[in-house]
Order: structure tokens, then sequence, then C-alpha cells
């Protein structure tokens, strides 16, 4: 059978290192550029690719966790890759850094804790999946993969002014739907 992106999940659960090599190279590229952006001026060369490293092995240990029903492979990859390169930029600097959205769940954390910051991490995934390609594209860009302004503006055939006023109203979007879930279970 041979290893596709459907597939692909269910064989590294079943410890399959044909499907971490599949996920490796179907997936490095993007991961290695999104843990090069968050990197940037931090460390040496070494410490992206050891990052890089730590998310596959991260994915092959955690790949119970991941749930197809709340966004793809790929989307939780990166995921974990925004959040491992957060930490060693953390770790590099020696300082603190703006917190993302949602943490990294920590030891200390309770149960109900943990089981809160998760269910945020799916919301947020849940919501981006929701928007229209072109739209979900632009959040991918500029968010996951740290890229310019410019670059997104470029890269979507849109004017920098226009790709903010996306971005405005997505975030816009995601912060009304994620208080209004807060308010419903609050």
């Amino acid at each position: 059978m041979d290893i596709t992106e459907q597939n692909a999940a269910e064989r590294l659960l079943l410890k399959d290192p044909d499907a971490l090599a599949f996920v490796f190279e179907a997936y490095g590229t993007g991961i290695y550029r999104l843990a090069q952006r968050v990197l940037a001026g931090i460390g040496q060369p070494q410490d992206v690719e050891e990052c890089v490293s730590d998310v596959f092995l991260t994915a092959w240990n955690k790949i119970a966790e991941f749930d197809p029903s709340k966004g793809s492979l790929r989307v939780w990859l990166h995921i974990i890759a925004k959040y491992k390169a957060l930490d060693y930029r953390r770790k590099r600097s020696g300082g603190a850094i703006m917190e993302p959205l949602v943490s990294e769940p920590e030891e200390r954390q309770t149960t109900e804790e943990l089981a809160l910051n998760r269910a945020r991490i799916e919301d947020v995934v849940r919501l981006v999946e929701s928007f229209d390609p072109v739209n979900r594209q632009l959040f991918y860009k500029r968010y996951f993969y740290y890229e310019s302004m410019e670059e997104v503006a470029r890269s979507s055939g849109l004017t920098v002014k226009a790709a903010e006023s996306r971005l405005g109203r997505m975030r816009d979007h995601l912060k009304r739907k994620l208080l209004a879930g807060e308010e419903e279970f609050g």
C-alpha cells in the first residue's frame, strides 16, 4: 500500500518509518521555512535543523493526538513547528518574546487548563480552515509562515493595503467567534 497524504497519519500511528519519510518529504520544506522565519537572527543555522528534527520527532511520538476532523496533517505539523520554533527562539534569545494566541501547555497546568488550551487551538484551526482558500492562504502565509506583508500581497496578487484589510477582517472574525464561544461555555 502506497503512502499518500490521506493515509500518512494512519501509517504514522502504526509507526511506519516510510510514512515518516513521506511526511518529511511532503512537508519538510514548508516546516523548515517556517522555523527559519521564526528563528531569523537568533542562534546558528543548525538550530533551524534541530528544530525541524524536533517537530518530526514530536509528530512521530504524538501522532495519536492528531484529529483529522479538526484540520489536516499539514496544519497540525505547522502548528507543532510554530510552537517548537517559538520555544527555540525564547531559549536562544535569553528572554521572553510576545506570547502566541494560545500558549504551549506547561507542565504545571491542571488537566482542565490543558483541555481548555487544546480546545482553543482546535477552535482556531477549525475557524481558519473555514476561510475561503484565498483568505486561508493569506492567513497562513502571514501568521504561520511569518511572511512579510509585501510577500503576502505579492503572492496573492493584492496590494499591501488590501492584504492588510483582509487580514484585519479575518482577525476580527476570529476574535468575535472565539469570544462568542467563551460566552457560550463560560
